[in-house]
Protein backbone atom coordinates (compact mmCIF):
# COMPACT_ATOMS: atom_id res chain seq x y z
CA UNK A 1 0.00 0.00 0.00
CA UNK A 2 1.45 3.36 -1.04
CA UNK A 3 -0.93 5.71 0.76
CA UNK A 4 -3.31 5.52 3.69
CA UNK A 5 -5.94 8.19 4.27
CA UNK A 6 -6.78 8.28 7.95
CA UNK A 7 -10.20 9.52 9.04
CA UNK A 8 -10.98 8.22 12.51
CA UNK A 9 -12.24 9.35 15.91
CA UNK A 10 -9.62 11.48 17.65
CA UNK A 11 -8.76 8.88 20.27
CA UNK A 12 -8.02 6.25 17.59
CA UNK A 13 -5.91 8.31 15.19
CA UNK A 14 -2.49 7.50 16.64
CA UNK A 15 -3.28 3.76 16.78
CA UNK A 16 -4.35 3.81 13.12
CA UNK A 17 -1.17 5.62 12.07
CA UNK A 18 1.00 3.10 13.90
CA UNK A 19 -0.99 0.16 12.51
CA UNK A 20 -0.41 1.39 8.95
CA UNK A 21 3.29 1.95 9.64
CA UNK A 22 3.71 -1.60 11.00
CA UNK A 23 2.10 -2.94 7.82
CA UNK A 24 4.69 -1.15 5.69
CA UNK A 25 2.49 1.62 4.28
CA UNK A 26 4.82 4.22 2.78
CA UNK A 27 2.78 7.36 3.44
CA UNK A 28 -0.30 8.64 5.24
CA UNK A 29 -2.57 11.65 4.91
CA UNK A 30 -4.12 12.26 8.32
CA UNK A 31 -7.43 14.07 7.86
CA UNK A 32 -8.43 13.70 11.51
CA UNK A 33 -7.28 16.51 13.77
CA UNK A 34 -6.57 14.42 16.85
CA UNK A 35 -7.22 15.48 20.47
CA UNK A 36 -7.52 19.20 21.25
CA UNK A 37 -8.72 19.09 24.86
CA UNK A 38 -5.47 20.60 26.21
CA UNK A 39 -2.13 21.82 24.92
CA UNK A 40 -0.32 19.06 26.84
CA UNK A 41 -2.48 16.35 25.28
CA UNK A 42 -1.97 17.86 21.84
CA UNK A 43 1.82 17.90 22.26
CA UNK A 44 1.79 14.29 23.46
CA UNK A 45 -0.28 13.29 20.42
CA UNK A 46 2.11 15.01 18.00
CA UNK A 47 5.14 13.48 19.74
CA UNK A 48 3.51 10.07 19.28
CA UNK A 49 3.15 10.68 15.55
CA UNK A 50 6.79 11.74 15.32
CA UNK A 51 7.91 8.59 17.14
CA UNK A 52 6.05 6.47 14.58
CA UNK A 53 7.73 8.45 11.82
CA UNK A 54 11.20 7.82 13.28
CA UNK A 55 10.64 4.15 14.03
CA UNK A 56 9.05 3.04 10.76
CA UNK A 57 10.08 5.72 8.26
CA UNK A 58 6.53 6.33 7.02
CA UNK A 59 6.00 9.91 5.78
CA UNK A 60 2.98 11.60 7.32
CA UNK A 61 0.97 14.59 6.08
CA UNK A 62 -1.08 16.27 8.81
CA UNK A 63 -2.79 15.75 11.16
CA UNK A 64 -5.68 18.17 10.56
CA UNK A 65 -5.11 18.10 6.79
CA UNK A 66 -7.93 18.47 4.30
CA UNK A 67 -6.03 16.12 2.00
CA UNK A 68 -4.18 15.96 -1.30
CA UNK A 69 -5.26 16.21 -4.94
CA UNK A 70 -3.05 15.35 -7.94
CA UNK A 71 -5.27 16.16 -10.93
CA UNK A 72 -2.71 15.07 -13.54
CA UNK A 73 -2.54 11.63 -11.88
CA UNK A 74 -6.25 11.27 -11.16
CA UNK A 75 -5.62 11.10 -7.40
CA UNK A 76 -8.07 12.75 -5.00
CA UNK A 77 -7.75 12.02 -1.30
CA UNK A 78 -9.48 14.95 0.34
CA UNK A 79 -12.57 16.15 2.15
CA UNK A 80 -13.11 18.81 -0.52
CA UNK A 81 -15.77 18.24 -3.18
CA UNK A 82 -14.14 20.49 -5.78
CA UNK A 83 -12.54 18.81 -8.81
CA UNK A 84 -9.73 21.02 -10.17
CA UNK A 85 -8.57 20.52 -13.73
CA UNK A 86 -5.06 19.23 -14.48
CA UNK A 87 -2.53 22.02 -14.81
CA UNK A 88 0.88 23.35 -13.86
CA UNK A 89 0.37 25.19 -10.53
CA UNK A 90 1.14 23.44 -7.24
CA UNK A 91 -0.86 25.01 -4.43
CA UNK A 92 0.32 24.19 -0.89
CA UNK A 93 -1.66 25.51 2.07
CA UNK A 94 -1.71 25.32 5.85
CA UNK A 95 -5.36 26.32 5.91
CA UNK A 96 -8.13 24.18 4.51
CA UNK A 97 -10.57 27.03 3.91
CA UNK A 98 -8.00 29.04 1.95
CA UNK A 99 -7.24 25.93 -0.08
CA UNK A 100 -10.89 25.26 -0.85
CA UNK A 101 -11.47 28.90 -1.85
CA UNK A 102 -8.46 28.86 -4.16
CA UNK A 103 -9.52 25.63 -5.87
CA UNK A 104 -13.09 26.84 -6.39
CA UNK A 105 -11.76 30.06 -7.89
CA UNK A 106 -9.51 28.00 -10.14
CA UNK A 107 -12.41 25.89 -11.39
CA UNK A 108 -14.49 29.01 -12.07
CA UNK A 109 -11.65 30.60 -14.09
CA UNK A 110 -10.29 27.53 -15.90
CA UNK A 111 -7.08 27.42 -13.86
CA UNK A 112 -5.56 23.96 -13.59
CA UNK A 113 -3.36 22.54 -10.84
CA UNK A 114 -0.62 19.93 -10.73
CA UNK A 115 -1.06 19.53 -6.96
CA UNK A 116 -3.18 20.68 -4.08
CA UNK A 117 -1.85 19.80 -0.65
CA UNK A 118 -3.15 20.77 2.76
CA UNK A 119 -0.27 20.40 5.23
CA UNK A 120 -2.29 20.68 8.41
CA UNK A 121 -0.17 20.68 11.58
CA UNK A 122 3.04 19.68 9.77
CA UNK A 123 4.22 17.17 12.37
CA UNK A 124 6.30 15.51 9.65
CA UNK A 125 5.93 16.70 6.05
CA UNK A 126 6.38 20.47 5.75
CA UNK A 127 6.81 23.10 3.05
CA UNK A 128 10.49 22.27 2.43
CA UNK A 129 9.72 18.58 1.81
CA UNK A 130 7.05 19.41 -0.76
CA UNK A 131 9.10 22.07 -2.55
CA UNK A 132 12.05 19.67 -2.78
CA UNK A 133 9.74 17.02 -4.25
CA UNK A 134 8.26 19.44 -6.78
CA UNK A 135 11.68 20.35 -8.15
CA UNK A 136 11.69 16.95 -9.84
CA UNK A 137 8.10 17.26 -11.11
CA UNK A 138 8.23 18.45 -14.72
CA UNK A 139 4.45 19.08 -14.72
CA UNK A 140 4.77 21.76 -12.03
CA UNK A 141 5.74 25.15 -13.50
CA UNK A 142 5.05 27.29 -10.43
CA UNK A 143 4.26 27.02 -6.72
CA UNK A 144 1.77 29.02 -4.68
CA UNK A 145 2.03 28.87 -0.88
CA UNK A 146 -0.32 29.93 1.89
CA UNK A 147 2.03 30.13 4.89
CA UNK A 148 1.09 30.78 8.51
CA UNK A 149 4.40 29.70 10.04
CA UNK A 150 7.54 27.83 9.00
CA UNK A 151 9.00 25.01 11.08
CA UNK A 152 12.52 24.81 9.67
CA UNK A 153 13.54 28.13 8.15
CA UNK A 154 16.91 26.93 6.84
CA UNK A 155 15.43 24.00 4.90
CA UNK A 156 12.54 26.10 3.62
CA UNK A 157 14.82 28.84 2.29
CA UNK A 158 17.21 26.37 0.71
CA UNK A 159 14.42 24.51 -1.10
CA UNK A 160 12.70 27.74 -2.19
CA UNK A 161 15.93 29.26 -3.49
CA UNK A 162 16.59 26.22 -5.69
CA UNK A 163 13.06 26.18 -7.12
CA UNK A 164 12.81 29.96 -7.60
CA UNK A 165 15.93 30.02 -9.78
CA UNK A 166 13.92 28.65 -12.68
CA UNK A 167 10.23 28.78 -11.74
CA UNK A 168 8.04 31.25 -9.80
CA UNK A 169 7.25 30.81 -6.11
CA UNK A 170 4.42 32.99 -4.78
CA UNK A 171 3.47 33.26 -1.10
CA UNK A 172 0.56 34.73 0.85
CA UNK A 173 1.60 35.12 4.50
CA UNK A 174 -0.78 36.76 7.02
CA UNK A 175 0.27 38.40 10.28
CA UNK A 176 1.98 41.45 8.80
CA UNK A 177 0.92 43.73 11.66
CA UNK A 178 1.01 43.43 15.43
CA UNK A 179 -2.70 42.76 15.95
CA UNK A 180 -2.96 40.18 13.19
CA UNK A 181 0.28 38.52 14.33
CA UNK A 182 -1.14 38.19 17.85
CA UNK A 183 -4.33 36.67 16.45
CA UNK A 184 -2.27 34.25 14.34
CA UNK A 185 -0.20 33.24 17.39
CA UNK A 186 -3.39 32.44 19.30
CA UNK A 187 -5.02 30.68 16.35
CA UNK A 188 -2.05 28.43 15.57
CA UNK A 189 -0.92 27.90 19.16
CA UNK A 190 2.67 28.74 18.13
CA UNK A 191 5.02 31.69 18.29
CA UNK A 192 5.03 32.87 14.68
CA UNK A 193 7.90 35.37 14.75
CA UNK A 194 8.41 38.84 13.28
CA UNK A 195 6.93 39.55 9.88
CA UNK A 196 9.89 41.70 8.85
CA UNK A 197 12.10 38.61 9.09
CA UNK A 198 9.76 36.63 6.83
CA UNK A 199 9.59 39.51 4.37
CA UNK A 200 13.37 39.83 4.13
CA UNK A 201 13.83 36.07 3.80
CA UNK A 202 11.26 35.82 0.99
CA UNK A 203 12.99 38.58 -0.97
CA UNK A 204 16.41 37.05 -0.44
CA UNK A 205 15.52 33.71 -2.03
CA UNK A 206 13.38 35.14 -4.84
CA UNK A 207 9.88 34.42 -3.50
CA UNK A 208 7.17 36.82 -4.66
CA UNK A 209 4.96 37.88 -1.76
CA UNK A 210 1.37 39.00 -2.29
CA UNK A 211 -0.72 40.82 0.28
CA UNK A 212 -4.35 39.89 -0.34
CA UNK A 213 -6.47 36.98 -1.56
CA UNK A 214 -7.39 38.99 -4.66
CA UNK A 215 -3.68 39.29 -5.48
CA UNK A 216 -3.34 35.54 -4.97
CA UNK A 217 -6.15 34.84 -7.44
CA UNK A 218 -4.79 37.32 -9.99
CA UNK A 219 -1.32 35.79 -9.72
CA UNK A 220 -2.73 32.34 -10.42
CA UNK A 221 -4.32 33.65 -13.62
CA UNK A 222 -0.99 35.16 -14.68
CA UNK A 223 0.92 31.96 -13.95
CA UNK A 224 -1.26 29.93 -16.33
CA UNK A 225 -1.04 32.51 -19.11
CA UNK A 226 0.99 31.58 -22.16
CA UNK A 227 3.50 34.40 -21.75
CA UNK A 228 4.85 35.13 -18.27
CA UNK A 229 6.83 38.40 -18.08
CA UNK A 230 10.57 37.76 -18.02
CA UNK A 231 11.37 40.84 -15.95
CA UNK A 232 9.90 43.66 -13.88
CA UNK A 233 9.70 46.30 -16.68
CA UNK A 234 6.12 47.41 -17.36
CA UNK A 235 4.64 49.89 -19.84
CA UNK A 236 1.58 51.86 -18.67
CA UNK A 237 -0.91 53.01 -21.33
CA UNK A 238 -3.76 55.13 -20.02
CA UNK A 239 -6.47 57.59 -21.06
CA UNK A 240 -6.16 59.36 -17.70
CA UNK A 241 -2.98 61.01 -16.45
CA UNK A 242 -4.08 60.68 -12.81
CA UNK A 243 -4.74 56.96 -13.08
CA UNK A 244 -1.40 56.51 -14.83
CA UNK A 245 0.44 58.30 -12.02
CA UNK A 246 -1.30 56.12 -9.41
CA UNK A 247 -0.20 53.07 -11.37
CA UNK A 248 3.40 54.42 -11.38
CA UNK A 249 3.29 54.76 -7.59
CA UNK A 250 2.13 51.16 -7.16
CA UNK A 251 4.74 49.96 -9.65
CA UNK A 252 7.50 51.71 -7.70
CA UNK A 253 6.24 50.30 -4.39
CA UNK A 254 6.36 46.79 -5.89
CA UNK A 255 9.95 47.39 -7.05
CA UNK A 256 8.98 47.34 -10.69
CA UNK A 257 10.55 49.40 -13.47
CA UNK A 258 8.84 51.69 -15.93
CA UNK A 259 9.84 50.46 -19.39
CA UNK A 260 10.97 52.92 -22.05
CA UNK A 261 9.12 52.69 -25.36
CA UNK A 262 12.16 53.74 -27.39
Amino acid sequence: IDLAVIVAPDELVLDRIEECARKGVEGAVVISAGPHTSREEREKFEEGIWEVRKQYGMRIIGPDSTGIILPNEGIKATLLRVDPAPGSIAFISQNGTIGSTMLHRGVANNIGFSMFLSLGSMVDVDFADVIDFLQEDYLTKSIMLYVEYIKNAKRFLSASRCFARNKPVVVLKPGRHFQSAEALNAYSGREIGRDAVYDAAFRRVGIVRVREMSDFFNTAEILVSKSIPRGSRIAIITNSGGIGIIACDILAEKRGQLAALS
